[in-house]
Order: C-alpha cells, then structure tokens, then sequence
C-alpha cells in the first residue's frame, strides 16, 4: 500500500531530525582539503555527555578537548573546550565554558589571568555551537527534530557574541540535509539515525570534505602534526595573503590577494572556480586592487583608487570586474558598487600546471602599459592597460 505524502514526509523529517537514539557511541571525523587532512575529531557520547578530541593542523595543529554535559532530552546544558597547542608549551591553554539556563546563557573563556564573560537572552531550544565539532553538532540537529519540522532554525551560541546566531536545518532529500551556520553553508549526508556520516561545502572557500569513519587516534595525530611543527613543517595558513607591485609607465600598481591552492582538486571550471559565477579571484578577504594614476583597460578608464577586484570565469574569455567597495571580506560582493566589467583573454598556462593562485603585473616589452595577469591549474588570463594620458 503506498504511504501518504503527508506520512511518508513526517517519516523522513524523523529519519533526518531523529532525537539520540543510542545511550552510548563513539565515532569520529576526518576532514580534508583535497588530498590533504586537515583536522580529524574523535568523540564518545553516552546518556550524559560527549566527550570529545579536535585536531586541527593550520595554521598550526592547535588541540580542542571538549565536554558537553546533556539534559535528559538531549541537549547541551553546559560546554567546556580546552584549546593547546602542542607545539608552543609556553602558551597557556584557553578554555572556554558555557553554561545554559532556562531563559539565558553565560559564556567565558580565560586563558592564564586574562577573563572574558558575556550573558546573553536565549530561549529554550537554544544550543551551544562551535566550527567544526562535528561530535557535538548532533544535539543541536536533535534540539531541530523535537521542533518537528523539515526546515527548522536553531538559536545557538557562540563565545564573544552579544545574541544568538541560528542554525537551519533543511531537509533536501532522503538523507541530505543543507546546514546554514554562522561558519558558512554545509551539505551533509544522515544516515537512518540522524547521524551525519559526511559533509562537504562547495559554496564556501574552504570547500573542505568531511567523513565519519570508526576512530581515530587523536592524540598520536596531534604529536605527529606537532612534530612537523617544531621541525619548521607547519602547514601555515592554507590560502596565505600576498602582494604584487608594479611601476608601470610612472603608475604605482599593486594587487593584494590570498592564494588557494589546488591540494589535487579541479580548479578552474570545477570545484573551486565554477564557470559562470562572480569568484572572488583569490580566498580569504576580498582581492584589492591600487593604483595611483588612471588607468585604461581598452576604452575603459579606471580612475586612481582602491577598489576590489572580482572575476567571472568562462571556458571561452573572462570578465574582470572593478568594484568600488573595498575592506570587505570575499563573500561580500554588492554589483551596485560595480564600476566596470572589462573582457579578459584566456590561454594555457605556461610551465605545467600551476598549483597555488598566482597574479601577476607586467610591464609591456614596449613601456607604454602592462598587463595584470592571474594563472591558476592551466588557465592564464591576461588583462592589458595602459596609463592614462
């Protein structure tokens, strides 16, 4: 007999905003940027409590110990995280506790004689939350089951902030869900528990893959990761800022940009620089562009300034896009602010593939102008100008 609709949705809102359904687990994540691991997390849950590990390698592997105490329905009551790192001894550990009331929330982290407190309202399906604790996110998706719905928005709260965030749950298939946090949008595969077995964030820079595995061994990781540390092999920022400058024909040029790197994912025309959408030529904060003098890009004239740079990728050509806000960060794009949109070549780059983000500004071998160029995988986009006259 076919199931209702109405039924077969409220069968699967259960399936995917299940409350805990075991009394004791233990699992763990490992999240990766391409072929690189970048944090692992090992967790143990009983009727109580989550106890949990958090390696993270960048800058630099710093250690995240967690306990969350849970209310009888499963909620988090109180959060305490202990952040080290294993590398620096000399720094004294940080921790952070918050504390959840019937009507409000106390957070406070202190690390050696340094305090800092705050209170906040909440209401009472409020939910502690912290970036990438997948252990402890399942409460908060259990906190959206008890509202019975397949999209459902969590107050949460977060250390240094004056009111609650909020975290959506919504349901996007029979074992998909799309995660909207104040660290970004996550697209999350459940399992038959409710239990999230992996996730990934195409939308976000970081586009980091995450999978639930048995274990982990957290504490030999973080020694291993700690030991390239010391060894002068930290993994460093994984899309560090950079800067390129240029006298061109009497024009100061510059561009200040982050570098993302390939890590063997498909960059240009794939995962990391789709076609046909406004990129942020770069990571991190938005790229910015300087010159002191008027510059011609063709018939365009782009007048002395700052401005931020944003590009739109195509298989045939480029659009390199000058906008006139600028200090934002890279996901702040407003085409209001738009001052021109210029046409840009594209060609092979040369020398093989190139693995992290590069600009570039060249002179031109005549002297009246240059080219700003930006080369990534096997892309070269090339954008000629010349000074104003």
């Amino acid at each position: 007999m076919k199931m209702p609709a109405r039924t077969a949705l409220a069968a699967l809102a259960l399936s995917l905003f299940a409350a805990p359904a075991a009394a004791q687990e233990s699992g763990a994540y490992v999240v990766r940027l391409g072929r690189d691991t970048v944090l692992v997390e090992q967790f143990t849950r009983t009727a109580d409590r989550i106890e949990g590990t958090i390696v993270g390698r960048t800058p630099r592997t710093a250690v995240r110990s967690y306990t969350a105490t849970l209310r009888p329905d499963g909620g988090i009551s109180r959060l305490e995280v202990v952040t080290r790192i294993p590398a620096a001894p000399e720094l004294l550990p940080q921790t952070l506790t918050v504390t959840m009331g019937a009507d409000s929330a106390q957070w406070r982290t202190q690390r050696g004689d340094t305090v800092r407190e705050g209170t906040m309202a909440i209401t009472a399906d409020a939910s502690p939350w912290i970036g990438n604790a997948w252990g402890l996110a399942q409460p908060t998706l259990g906190a959206a089951y008890a509202r019975g719905a397949d999209s459902v928005a969590v107050p949460v709260v977060q250390a240094g902030a004056r009111q609650t965030g909020t975290v959506s749950f919504i349901r996007k298939g029979a074992d998909s869900l799309l995660i909207r946090s104040p660290n970004g949008v996550t697209r999350a595969r459940v399992d038959a528990q409710g239990r999230i077995v992996g996730a990934h964030s195409p939308e976000s820079t970081f586009k980091a893959e995450v999978e639930r595995v048995a274990s982990v061994d957290a504490n030999a990781i973080a020694a291993a990761w700690a030991a390239r540390d010391q060894a002068g092999q930290q993994v460093g920022s994984l899309s560090p800022r950079d800067s390129v400058a240029a006298d061109i024909s009497g024009a100061n040029v510059s561009v200040a940009y982050g570098r993302p790197s390939l890590r063997g994912r498909t960059g240009v025309g794939g995962l990391l620089v789709p076609y046909g959408q406004v990129w942020r030529t770069g990571a991190n904060e938005a790229t910015h562009f300087r010159a002191d003098r008027d510059l011609m890009f063709g018939d365009t004239r782009v007048p002395a300034g700052s401005y931020t740079l944003w590009t739109v990728p195509a298989a045939e050509g480029w659009t390199v896009i000058f906008n006139r806000q600028t200090g934002q960060w890279g996901t702040v794009y407003d085409p209001a602010q738009d001052l021109a949109r210029i046409p840009a070549s594209t060609d092979r780059a040369p020398g093989g593939p190139v693995e992290q983000f590069t600009m570039r500004i060249e002179p031109s071998e005549c002297g009246d102008g240059g080219t700003l160029r930006m080369m990534w995988e096997n892309t070269r986009v090339s954008v000629p100008f010349t000074v104003a006259r």
